[in-house]
């Protein structure tokens, strides 16, 4: 997995960057829970953030509105193939 690196200059939206914060999260959480020798402080760490990862993704879930997606989802356009005519 190639690892981002993001600056406090980084613009976008609330939404990208709590996608990106999950990312980074998930991705140093796999690293602490690798198959290889993990010290005492590794371990902890790995349990907080397993903490952390869950209470994030809850809260980007409840913060999730289906409408706007499926608003642009409805105006993209039909491939052929789905376009009948009545």
């Amino acid at each position: 997995m190639l690892v981002k690196l993001y600056g406090m200059d980084h613009v976008g939206t609330r939404a990208e960057h709590l996608a990106d914060l999950q990312d980074l999260w998930s991705f140093a959480y796999s690293q602490l829970i690798s198959d290889r020798w993990h010290s005492e402080g590794e371990k902890h760490q790995a349990a907080e953030l397993e903490v952390a990862l869950d209470l994030l993704e809850t809260h980007m879930q409840s913060q999730y509105r289906p409408t706007a997606y499926a608003k642009v989802i409805n105006e993209l356009p039909k491939p052929p193939s789905d376009i009948r005519i009545t």
